[in-house]
């Protein structure tokens, strides 16, 4: 049986990257694919080194991660839609395993691969993301040795925007990245919007695939400290509930002063002064959206909150212990 499946590259002087991802997506079997490789202004040979099969929308600059991902999903022909950064490399049938399980468990909305690193193939990037009550997102066994501890398959709360699928469906009736975001963060919008409008999400630990971590990022330099620390307020100010934010308030708080120590201590308030005035800037539409979200809840606070992990992910002050789900 062959399934359809649309795959979106959003792209960036990716010349070095795309043939290895065109290759190993060549390499998936049962699948009809349909290849779209949305351009953010590239000026390297990335369209030369792809093949004519794959489908190109040309950007006239780079809008970041979210805006080009927007444009690849309202070009998909598919029921499946594979968001995959242009640094990754799958393993044999590892898109062929995603399709084939959310075909058979239509309960769930989208499917996320284990990600190991490309450079160490035996650690874990990512095996879906989590949120903290201390304000901040982080990626679920991040820099632990794959010795198996994730090969049960699980119930996830957000996937990673780099490699995951989705069915269109579900994209149509939650949305798509918001674009404010530019990159970063990005996925965890979404996946607090999934879970929020009742959809699930799944780690299937069979499908696996390779990422060359911030090999795309490093290309623009100094943005990543910048949209990571903002939007982590998007994430907050459109998504938790008040009852929520109210219990989470100290932690928040934590959250809060440790990002300005960081910023002290690295030399780069001017990054944090550019985020407050970022934050006053899309305020208003920021709170507009979460009226929508919250309006449309299909599950309680309660149950949102058993979502979030509790153990503190980072040092604070003297304290030295600091927990990595």
């Amino acid at each position: 049986m062959n399934y359809f499946c649309s795959v979106i590259v959003p792209n960036y002087n990716g010349s070095d990257l795309l043939p290895k991802l065109i290759a190993s997506l060549e390499e998936q079997s049962g699948l009809d694919l349909e290849i779209i490789i949305v351009d953010n202004g590239s000026t390297d040979l990335s369209k030369e080194v792809v093949p004519k099969t794959v489908r190109w929308i040309q950007l006239d600059r780079n809008y970041g991660f979210a805006y080009a991902v927007n444009r690849g999903f309202e070009a998909a022909m598919h029921p499946y839609i594979f968001i995959v950064n242009s640094d990754m490399v799958l393993e044999p049938d590892c898109l062929t395993h995603l399709i084939s399980f959310l075909d058979a468990h239509k309960e769930y909305g989208f499917a996320q691969p284990k990600v190991r690193f490309l450079d160490r193939k035996d650690t874990i990037n990512t095996v879906g993301d989590v949120w903290s009550v201390y304000g901040l997102a982080i990626q679920k066994g991040f820099g632990q040795e794959d010795k198996g501890q994730f090969d049960q398959g699980r119930e996830i709360f957000s996937p990673t925007g780099g490699a995951a699928v989705f069915r269109k469906s579900m994209l149509d009736e939650v949305g798509l990245f918001d674009e404010r975001f530019i990159s970063y963060l990005e996925d965890v919008d979404l996946g607090f919007r999934i879970r929020t409008a009742g959809f699930r999400g799944v780690l299937v630990p069979e499908a696996v695939i390779y990422h060359a971590f911030q090999a795309t990022f490093r290309k623009v330099p100094n943005l990543s400290r910048f949209y990571v620390t903002r939007n982590n307020y998007f994430v907050i100010i459109k998504n938790m509930p008040f009852l929520l934010l109210a219990k989470y308030l100290p932690q928040l708080l934590i959250g809060l002063l440790r990002i300005l120590i960081v910023s002290v201590k690295d030399r780069c308030l001017p990054v944090l002064l550019k985020v407050q005035f970022s934050i006053l800037k899309h305020l208003f539409s920021l709170i507009k959206e979460r009226r929508r979200i919250q309006r449309r809840r299909q599950i309680t606070a309660r149950e949102l909150d058993g979502w979030f992990t509790k153990e503190r992910p980072f040092p604070i002050l003297f304290w030295k212990k600091a927990h990595r789900p």
